[in-house]
């Protein structure tokens, strides 16, 4: 559902339901079996601005039953055979009810004054609650109703601290919404807890590390929960309140075996008489409640399997506009995240979180190169007595570090990981006296010392050098990981081979200084465990630059058998002299303009290495909507007969929120047209004229000014 039908959907809520009708309110009005009631509107004809599914009906305080028998619940809930109900709230129907309805109008008028912290002590659930706030609200509580949604999203923004209270949350998160619409801002939150996906993963996995692989009780769990929540509409995966799910736990134990009763589907009907479903629900409580199980054993689609499926190096190639880049990013999305993403905003929430870190976006040009790309050399701006170059690292090497960095410690055993977050800090550490120095850092009667803190390296030089070099904190983590004593055995690591003796020492004394600023005695995280991760670099316009100049060597290393998890990894020593392989978990994809050049000009050696995905004018899209169909087939189909497929006008010329035909006729299309055809005016006029378009008589630059028969 799109914003605008959101905000509607929003006021519609308040127009059926005004503050005035809730001081009238009944209790037939509050809870009915009939789809109009107070609590119906609030659960399911507003889902679409906030979800409140889950858990029991008890949510509501007090609730009308579908099957009218009297049951004795136990001694905190009560029924009269129709109303089910929280003693707490009273002892009878009217009593309960009249109770509900003060708390109700008591948080309406709360969140119209912004007074969210007295909400917090109101008696009725979280879920409830806080979207009654949200719905009467003048959009000062966010549409996430949970705590653990709330908490997630709130950390993602920054937020760093332990309160339980939704108020404060609510008041930081919305302090970073800025300028954004709030739909568009809320949606990016819920994608960083996405809780229904994400729990489901996690909670199989969990279940098969603790009832093994081969347990029919896994599945038997899992397809429970799912009945529940496709046929009852219970959304076990979306509730972290444990309270709320040992009360739809207890009304399972009552209610499942009830033939045709609140938990009988007759397609599985074993599923209620076996038990499965309380069962289901209990597990599922110990899963939340399972402290020993760490986030990072839950992968969701193992790294074999996406590498399998996915290619590592994919071009898409096609006339411009046809929403190659477009496509980028939601294929970069599906990578990082090994799962389908059909939302393009979700896509967008999850590159722009990863963009600099697991995702990189270039763009190639006519002069970039293998220093830009790989690695070379640059001039160093800060020093001021003699020209001197320092090494750089490109974007492609830098990314490919970080995915090799990830495999390395994926394959370690909890303990080493830890050993290595151990170094890190004490890394830091070291950082910190060399910054709080007042002037450059030696060491001893070291000849050699450090000027500068770089963002990963150390830049050092000696007295009577002409120029200074670069530490590179790897480098220094490498020698921890060798555990290396000796000057010799740094010189014969291949990430650091070629110092002089003179470097290799200084390297030496720092990488002491760093492993004094250990603990004496390691204390180790056994449960910290690494996943493999994916990365993607995003080539755009990949063609516009000299390929075999850019890519040199790399052109055989970016092969899936030639990378470093493949069967034949190969690594290639750059001008530098360090040893360089390209990461397995790594995926490339590329874009490329056909206008500018054909996939028959491409350099061989590139064609073999990557795979092409064909992305031509579409004239139906679904969900989307595409103006003037019938002009832009007419265009393309007389380009095609002039000058190829390779040189259409592209969809996204003709979609957009603003449907003005002249204007993107005018100011994109036409110029197109004539840089195709060399400006000649003879050739775009008989292409205009056969879409059916006026052209303004002596225009220069053509110009159109509608369509010559609405007819046509």
């Amino acid at each position: 559902m799109d914003n605008q039908n959101l905000y509607k959907l929003k006021k519609d809520f308040i127009n059926e339901w005004p503050i005035e009708r809730l001081k009238t309110m009944t209790l037939e009005e509050y809870t009915n079996s009939k789809k109009t009631s107070f609590c119906y509107w609030l659960e399911a004809i507003t889902t679409n601005v906030g979800s409140i599914w889950g858990g029991s009906a008890y949510k509501f305080g007090i609730f009308k039953r579908k099957h009218l028998k009297k049951t004795d619940y136990n001694d905190y809930r009560k029924s009269d055979g129709i109303y089910s109900w929280h003693e707490k709230y009273g002892k009878n129907k009217e009593e309960v009810f009249g109770n509900i309805r003060n708390l109700i109008i008591k948080i309406v008028i709360e969140s119209k004054e912004n007074r969210l912290e007295e909400i917090d002590n109101i008696d009725l659930g979280d879920a409830v609650k806080w979207k009654i706030a949200f719905l009467y609200g003048e959009f000062n509580v966010i549409n996430i109703f949970t705590y653990k949604a709330l908490k997630t999203s709130a950390e993602y923004l920054g937020y760093i601290g332990n309160s339980k209270l939704f108020s404060e949350l609510n008041r930081f998160i919305l302090s970073k919404k800025g300028d954004k619409d709030f739909f568009d801002f809320a949606k990016e939150l819920w994608i960083v807890f996405d809780s229904e996906k994400i729990m489901k993963q996690k909670f199989e996995k969990w279940l098969k590390i603790k009832k093994g692989t081969d347990s029919g009780m896994v599945s038997s769990y899992l397809r429970a929960i799912n009945l529940l929540n496709n046929q009852f509409k219970i959304k076990v995966y979306n509730e972290s309140d444990i309270s709320v799910l040992n009360e739809l736990y207890e009304d399972l134990k009552l209610h499942q075996k009830t033939v045709d009763g609140k938990y009988f589907y007759s397609k599985a009907k074993s599923y209620g008489q076996n038990g499965f479903y309380s069962a289901a629900v209990k597990t599922y409580i110990e899963f939340l409640q399972d402290s020993e199980i760490d986030d990072n054993e839950y992968k969701k689609i193992s790294f074999d399997d996406m590498k399998n499926n996915t290619p590592l190096n994919q071009i898409l190639y096609g006339p411009p506009g046809t929403g190659k880049t477009y496509n980028t990013i939601v294929k970069a999305a599906e990578i990082i995240e090994n799962r389908k993403i059909d939302d393009f905003s979700e896509s967008k929430a999850i590159f722009n979180k990863h963009l600099g870190n697991r995702i990189e976006f270039i763009t190639f040009h006519q002069n970039y190169s293998y220093e830009d790309f790989i690695q070379g050399l640059r001039p160093d701006v800060d020093n001021d007595t003699s020209l001197t170059f320092d090494r750089k690292d490109g974007i492609f090497k830098m990314i490919s570090d970080r995915a090799l960095e990830n495999l390395y410690l994926s394959e370690k055993a909890p303990e080493e990981v830890s050993k290595d977050a151990l170094f890190d800090n004490a890394l830091e550490d070291f950082i910190e006296k060399v910054q709080d120095s007042e002037d450059d850092y030696h060491i001893n009667d070291s000849v050699a010392y450090i000027t500068e803190v770089l963002d990963n390296s150390f830049r050092y030089k000696g007295p009577n050098w002409g120029h200074s070099s670069l530490m590179k904190f790897k480098d220094l983590k490498e020698l921890y990981r060798n555990d290396v004593k000796k000057r010799q055995d740094i010189k014969k690591l291949s990430t650091i081979s070629g110092l002089a003796n003179q470097h290799a020492s200084y390297f030496l004394r720092v990488y002491n200084e760093i492993v004094k600023l250990l603990p004496k005695q390691e204390v180790v995280d056994t449960t910290t465990k690494v996943e493999r991760e994916n990365y993607v670099i995003i080539i755009d316009e990949i063609n516009r630059a000299n390929i075999s100049r850019v890519f040199g060597e790399l052109i055989t290393l970016i092969e899936l058998d030639k990378r470093s998890h493949g069967d034949i990894p190969l690594k290639s020593t750059l001008p530098s002299g360090e040893e360089f392989m390209v990461a397995s978990n790594l995926y490339i994809i590329g874009t490329m303009n056909t206008a500018d050049k054909s996939i028959a000009l491409l350099d061989i050696a590139l064609r073999r290495r990557f795979e092409f995905v064909a992305m031509y004018p579409k004239y139906s899209i679904d969900d989307h909507e595409i103006y003037d169909v019938d002009i832009l087939e007419k265009i393309n189909k007389k380009i095609i007969e002039k000058k190829g497929h390779d040189f259409q006008i592209g969809h996204s010329y003709f979609m957009g929120v603003n449907n003005d035909l002249i204007g993107r006729m005018n100011v994109k299309v036409i110029p197109l047209l004539l840089e195709y055809f060399m400006n000649d005016e003879k050739e775009v006029k008989e292409i205009l004229t056969h879409a059916g378009l006026e052209i303004e008589p002596n225009s220069w630059p053509l110009r159109i000014t509608g369509k010559r028969d609405q007819s046509i």
